[in-house]
């Protein structure tokens, strides 16, 4: 399930995000990190290039990871494996399945249209958003109560994200935890 609807949130196949994460974090802040914003050098233009690298020009260059060097266990699982080569499938069913429940809700084509506007495209676009924030501007501004091992990773915490990422603004707690399902330490921290 978890895996479908990653791949209906329009970030590619389980494979490629899934490898992708896994090597930001392992290279997370320094040469061989996919979308650090802190790469670029330390001038306001540096900066700026690096803040909009993070934010969505690495998507924009070819990324390619070593799937056999960091996802030797996701090639050898068949379930991740057979989402994988659906990817394109279910992207078009993340956008078309709202519009198809308006729909039988409805019977209003203009409905069908609308579900597929707001619960597919608009969904997928804020989704994106949100979550090309947080590795935008969580490694740059906000707490660092935990220092994770090498003292390279930048990951901070920020509230401000919090809401607006469903609790992904807790950014320091998920790198210097990343195998916990839930980011929030704390009863106060909303996730």
């Amino acid at each position: 399930f978890l895996g479908i609807a990653g791949t209906m949130f329009g970030a590619g196949s389980v494979l490629w995000w899934s490898t992708m994460h896994r090597v930001h974090h392992l290279f997370s802040d320094v040469a061989g990190d996919p979308h650090s914003p802190l790469l670029c050098g330390s001038s306001w233009s540096q900066r700026v290039r690096g803040w909009w690298h993070a934010y969505s020009g690495f998507l924009a260059s070819p990324l390619e990871f070593d799937t056999g060097k960091y996802s030797a266990d996701l090639l050898q699982d068949k379930t991740i494996m057979r989402l994988s080569s659906a990817a394109l499938f279910w992207y078009c069913v993340g956008i078309v399945l709202p519009g198809v429940i308006a729909f039988a809700i409805t019977l209003s084509w203009r409905e069908f249209a609308s579900g597929i506007i707001w619960g597919g495209l608009a969904r997928i676009f804020w989704g994106r958003v949100a979550s090309l924030t947080v590795q935008c501007f969580c490694h740059v501004w906000g707490t660092r109560p935990y220092r994770i091992p090498g003292g390279l990773d930048r990951a901070r915490n920020n509230w401000l994200f919090v809401p607006g990422t469903l609790g992904m603004g807790w950014h320091n707690n998920h790198h210097a935890f990343p195998y916990t399902y839930s980011n929030c330490f704390s009863w106060w921290q909303f996730d």
